[in-house]
């Protein structure tokens, strides 16, 4: 019977050597940088959202460019919290999910509601507008997380657009849904 070699699959074999390494362990935790007002409590509809998208960037951001801005809420609807989440352009802000979802993690949020500002003043949603929340909700499907609107506000005045109101947030967390199902049945062991 021939005896073999184990081979490190890590580089040299340290059997005899000990090496110890450190790093540092962490806590991570939300800071509470100002109260913001908003109109209604628990958020009611798109018209509600779409204010306290408005106030979160007149309070914490610059009217000039683009800001996404995320609202937590409790399973009531109420807002525990809002983060901006990026800061763009006048023309776009580049939004990545792990800044999206951070600060609902880190404060046990089940839902959210998404939003961002248009400087032009035009709500229309963009193609790549509608591409992003569909790559939002894809991840937050699998987090459990869910978002109920994505709100498109002018801060020149109240208008805005909603996702909700236009059907489109519907389809998204439907198609999102079928996405991670099929993923999760294909990777099933």
């Amino acid at each position: 019977m021939m005896q073999m070699e184990q081979i490190s699959l890590f580089g040299e074999n340290t059997e005899d050597k000990t090496v110890y390494k450190q790093t540092f362990a962490y806590r991570v935790k939300m800071i509470k940088e100002k109260k913001i007002r908003f109109q209604s409590e628990p958020l009611s509809d798109s018209k509600s959202a779409a204010h306290a998208v408005r106030n979160t960037i007149n309070a914490l951001g610059q009217n000039d460019r683009e800001h996404f801005v995320v609202l937590l809420l409790n399973v009531k609807h109420g807002i525990i919290g809002c983060n901006i989440a990026s800061v763009g352009t006048v023309m776009s802000a580049v939004v990545h999910a792990i800044n999206v979802f951070k600060p609902a993690i880190l404060m046990n949020a089940p839902a959210m509601i998404v939003g961002h500002n248009h400087p032009s003043g035009n709500t229309e949603p963009s193609t790549e507008d509608k591409a992003m929340t569909s790559r939002l909700a894809a991840a937050a499907q699998l987090m459990n997380i869910s978002i109920y609107d994505h709100v498109i506000v002018s801060l020149e005045n109240e208008s805005y657009y909603s996702f909700t109101e236009s059907g489109l947030m519907g389809e998204i967390n439907r198609n999102a849904k079928n996405l991670i199902s099929d993923f999760t049945r294909k990777m099933a062991f």
